[in-house]
């Protein structure tokens, strides 16, 4: 006996039973569902038999149509000769028939309908685990400890001691925020990357390998508040745009340089 999942359900209810099947392979777990595994020109009914015989647990995707299918009823009697694990999931608040309710007395439901989708199909996936003998493994979750300043890196040290507020990010990456200038900065590691190409011009080649030393980057565009805040807090030098030509929160990037970076490649929305 291998442990293979049998899914039985109706035929009006094919696309519910093949969301099953899809999340049970995302696990790696063993099953079987009629309309993906048997081939044209296969005795239907004999590949039934023989899925059920070769599975530990059958999955009963109970719906209205259930109550009507012929060949639902058979597939539950033939699993109980086999002694396999049922497992009624109930996608409608429908009372079943005297007969399926006498064939599933004994099994513990799962009513899928009072729940998001996907919280019901973790139950379902969850109640395998047992009768499969087997443990699904559990998304790993880096934990998040709070950094204290004696082990923090130079850099940041250097960052905290000018008044910025530096943190980790929920992607693990060094931010910084500057509350006097709503200015937020990422760190970018040092690292290296592969410069040029043999196919462009020729200043482009050959390709080469560069090496960056680590550096911040801000994380949205820079505005014109933004800008002019920082030119009065220079004393005016370096002013290439007119003070006060637009006192707003639009990105200081013109038309024109947003089409350039969009052309070539470099991303256009904040991050």
């Amino acid at each position: 006996m291998t442990q293979q999942v049998f899914i039985s359900y109706a035929k009006e209810d094919e696309a519910i039973a093949d969301k099953i099947y899809v999340a049970l392979k995302a696990k790696e777990i063993p099953c079987w569902v009629a309309h993906r595994d048997i081939a044209a020109g296969q005795n239907w009914l004999g590949e039934i038999i023989k899925a059920i015989s070769n599975s530990r647990v059958m999955i009963v995707v109970l719906s209205k149509h259930t109550q009507r299918s012929y060949f639902v009823e058979n597939e539950i009697i033939e699993a109980q000769k086999q002694n396999l694990t049922i497992i009624p999931f109930c996608i409608e608040k429908e009372s079943p028939t005297s007969k399926l309710n006498l064939l599933l007395n004994n099994c513990q439901w799962i009513d899928a309908y009072r729940h998001p989708w996907d919280k019901a199909l973790e139950q379902l996936i969850e109640s395998l685990q047992k009768p499969l003998g087997i443990e699904l493994r559990k998304p790993y979750k880096k934990e998040k400890k709070p950094f204290e300043m004696n082990i923090l890196p130079d850099f940041i040290k250097d960052f905290q001691s000018k008044g910025w507020d530096v943190k980790k990010n929920d992607n693990d990456s060094w931010e910084a925020f500057y509350k006097t200038y709503d200015l937020t900065m990422i760190y970018i590691p040092p690292g290296k990357f592969m410069m040029g190409s043999n196919d462009g011009h020729d200043h482009e080649k050959p390709p080469h390998e560069v090496g960056l030393d680590g550096y911040w980057i801000g994380k949205y565009e820079v505005t014109f508040a933004q800008y002019d805040r920082y030119c009065e807090a220079t004393g005016g030098k370096n002013r290439m745009i007119k003070a006060g030509a637009e006192k707003t929160s639009r990105s200081l990037m013109s038309p024109g340089m947003r089409q350039w970076f969009t052309v070539n490649g470099y991303p256009r929305k904040p991050g």
